[in-house]
């Protein structure tokens, strides 16, 4: 395994995926929207990603689409602009669920 130190504190492993760091993107960026419609676990485990992408990007509004029932954990977050209840098991099910409704 190739590790190799990106310059800017951030270790990268690997040759087989990018290995740069979110530093390395246009800070001007005003608009991320993250996607976690796993287990209210795994939307827990994004947080940090969340704290990270808030610390490179101060000035822009993040998203989450999650389940329904992880809504009540991000409702006082401040870094999240809004919580987006997608629920992939009824009715917003298969490939169209994000334009229902």
């Amino acid at each position: 395994m190739n590790i190799r130190n990106n310059g800017c504190g951030c270790i990268g492993a690997g040759n087989t995926f990018r290995t740069e760091c979110i530093y390395h993107y246009d800070a001007e960026l005003k608009k991320i929207l993250v996607i976690q419609t796993a287990f209210i676990g795994d939307v827990i485990l994004t947080l940090p990603m969340v704290q990270a992408l808030k610390r490179a990007f101060p000035d822009a509004s993040i998203d989450i689409v999650v389940i329904p029932r992880a809504l009540d954990l991000l409702a006082n977050s401040p870094l999240i602009s809004h919580a987006i209840s997608y629920d992939k098991r009824k009715s917003e099910k298969g490939p169209g669920g994000f334009s229902a409704g």
